[in-house]
């Protein structure tokens, strides 16, 4: 077979350079199939999906650019899972779906997507699609799953190469210049790194440390009830439950690091590609009300997504300098249900039903990632929660103990800001609450 042909070559972004020198991690996809799972389709709308989308035909061979390629062929593979029991087999093959999301592609791969199939028994699959990370940001994540399920499709490809080219030039013109010099003094001081110890692992330093915790559907219902109230948002409640989880009483400025989608325009939201940025949210001192301190949280969230184009590499430098054992740095990513798969309805592959079931998260090099999904995949058993939270590190950075406590710790924090009156209860008392409970700082 010949050796595809090379179209358009285009600058790489601050964050795809980034995600170079880094660990390599994928972004999946996951998509329940009830009913047999017909692989020649399969593979047939993956190859689909390839000739549609050119992000997938990329080639990184150099810090600088990147070129798409005119074809190429992704890797299909088919599992078997084995084990006594449909759950302990059904929650094996979510544990291999978890572990494609950390299985590099080569250097130089293309394409750089690929599906395994992971049968658990005669009618049920899992079907996980795999994409590198520097191509592929959840929203795309839900294109990919949106073409893979779709019987018919319109073959042109997506506007990749015009809007990447769009995007590079804007924020090296006088507008992005503009929104990166607003961006960067409204971070100016923050704190990157928190008042937090990490308790490092014996062992290999960069092992992945992963933990999940639901928060009971009352306690969720709850918050969602008083965000309404509020007119505030959940990502606003997350950030605040993070910091006295992690801190306690919070008196200067914390960085935080969130993501963006950035599709601004419908050409954008139509293409696949990592049109996401790491953005810097900046949390500030605990003063007031709880009701005044969401407030000021959610007006630096507009702040941001005014700018989300902007990337967080470009504001790094305008931090408060601190030394590199001063603490831990977190990043708070926030799923809701349009994009965990929570709100998918199932549609038809082949013969069979599938559903989009969850997107992994990509890690954005803090010390700690932290995720908050609404209406995320049900367990094993079946359950589906509202909320569930979930926290990864290394083994050489927070460590398992630490990531454990933090994990637990913010879970405490949402359960009592669940429970207190925003309008009313000074936020001194919700850390002085959260301070004398179990395990308390």
């Amino acid at each position: 077979m010949s050796e595809p042909s090379e179209g358009a070559t285009l600058p790489n972004s601050d964050a795809q350079r980034t995600r170079m020198s880094g660990e390599g991690s994928c972004l999946t996809a996951a998509i329940e199939i009830s009913g047999p799972a017909d692989e020649d389709l399969l593979r047939a709308r993956l190859a689909r999906l390839v000739a549609r989308r050119p992000a997938l035909r990329s080639v990184f061979g150099s810090a600088t650019g990147h070129r798409v390629l005119d074809g190429g062929t992704s890797a299909f593979t088919r599992h078997r899972v084995d084990g006594a029991g449909r759950e302990a087999r059904w929650a094996l093959a979510y544990e291999l779906a978890r572990q494609e999301a950390t299985r590099p592609f080569p250097a130089g791969a293309s394409p750089l997507v690929r599906a395994a199939l992971f049968t658990a028994e005669a009618d049920r699959h899992l079907l996980v699609v795999s994409a590198d990370q520097l191509v592929c940001d959840a929203w795309s994540a839900n294109l990919l799953v949106e073409d893979l399920l779709a019987a018919d499709l319109d073959q042109a490809s997506d506007a990749y190469p015009e809007v990447w080219r769009g995007r590079q030039e804007w924020l090296d013109g006088p507008d992005g210049l503009a929104a990166v010099g607003r961006r960067r003094r409204a971070v100016t001081g923050a704190h990157r790194a928190w008042p937090v110890s990490g308790r490092p692992d014996d062992g290999d330093p960069d092992e992945l440390v992963e933990r999940l915790l639901e928060i009971d559907d009352e306690t969720t219902l709850e918050l969602r009830r008083r965000v309404r109230q509020a007119k505030g948002s959940l990502l606003a409640v997350g950030a605040a439950a993070l910091a006295l989880g992690a801190v306690g009483h919070v008196t200067h400025s914390l960085a935080l690091t969130t993501m963006f989608a950035a599709r601004e325009t419908e050409a954008e939201a139509n293409v696949v590609g990592w049109l996401s940025n790491d953005a810097l949210l900046v949390l500030p001192p605990q003063r007031g009300t709880v009701l005044d301190h969401l407030t000021a949280i959610r007006g630096e969230i507009f702040a941001a997504l005014r700018d989300q184009r902007v990337p967080g590499e470009r504001l790094a430098s305008a931090l408060h300098p601190q030394s590199g054992d001063a603490g831990l740095s977190f990043a708070l990513l926030y799923l809701p249900a349009q994009l965990s798969g929570g709100g998918q309805v199932a549609m038809k592959l082949g013969a069979a039903e599938a559903a989009r079931a969850a997107v992994s998260i990509c890690p954005t090099g803090a010390d700690v990632d932290l995720f908050m999904v609404e209406d995320p995949p049900p367990r094993a058993d079946g359950v589906r929660p509202l909320l569930r939270l979930g926290a990864t590190s290394t083994r050489g950075r927070a460590g398992t103990r630490e990531t454990e406590r933090l994990l637990s710790r913010w879970g405490d924090a949402l359960a009592v800001l669940a429970g207190h009156d925003w309008s009313t209860t000074p936020m001194r008392e919700i850390a002085s609450v959260l301070a004398s409970a179990p395990g308390g700082r």
